[in-house]
């Protein structure tokens, strides 16, 4: 009897959500150091520092030199520590194509659209997908972070355009590349009754 129910219960097909992280490739983010000298006291020196399009932190004071010395004491040096955001890569289960970032133009001037699709690569169905994408300026300066979510489930193979709309930033020329891309997977597995 027992066993009859074990086995009818693993004839239910079984569910397995799997987080949409994936292992990451590459780990680097660019941060922006910048160091001020007040002219009127060259001695005193102050440093703010942002990560790759982000916005400059508070400016400090730099501590004093004395963290050790390097080149046979020909230099004293401070080790300070900044933040930043480390970009996360595409996951592998997912392919980004037809990728297009355009002008919408209106009678207030414009705003940037970023179109394209994705492709579902992972032996998995896909649901809950959130294209996360950023407006950069000709600067180099993230503007402004907008999601599109994707409806419905996506099988594998299945393919869905997006689109990400930048109105919040008017008139603001530049790049609008994928930060990131949230999902759930969900595999099916299903045991025959034997």
């Amino acid at each position: 009897m027992i066993k009859n129910a074990v086995i009818a219960a693993l004839a239910v097909v079984l569910a397995l959500s799997i987080a949409g992280v994936v292992a990451q490739t590459q780990r680097t983010a660019t941060v922006q150091v910048r160091i001020y000298e007040d002219i009127e006291d060259p001695g005193s020196h102050y440093i703010s520092s942002r990560p790759h399009g982000g916005e400059w932190t508070e400016s400090r004071e730099v501590p004093p030199l004395n963290d050790g010395f390097v080149q046979a004491g020909k230099y004293r040096f401070v080790n300070v520590w900044v933040g930043a955001t480390v970009p996360q890569p595409i996951p592998p289960a997912v392919e980004l194509f037809d990728l297009e970032c355009t002008d919408h133009v209106h009678p207030n001037g414009f705003h940037r659209i970023l179109r394209g699709s994705l492709r579902n690569l992972a032996n998995a169905t896909l649901t809950d997908v959130t294209i996360t994408a950023a407006l950069v300026n000709e600067d180099g300066v993230e503007m402004l972070q907008v999601t599109d979510e994707i409806g419905g489930a996506i099988a594998h193979g299945g393919e869905r355009p997006f689109l990400v709309n930048f109105i919040g930033a008017p008139n603001v020329a530049g790049t609008c590349p994928v930060v990131s891309i949230d999902y759930t997977a969900t595999v099916r597995y299903e045991v025959p009754i034997p």
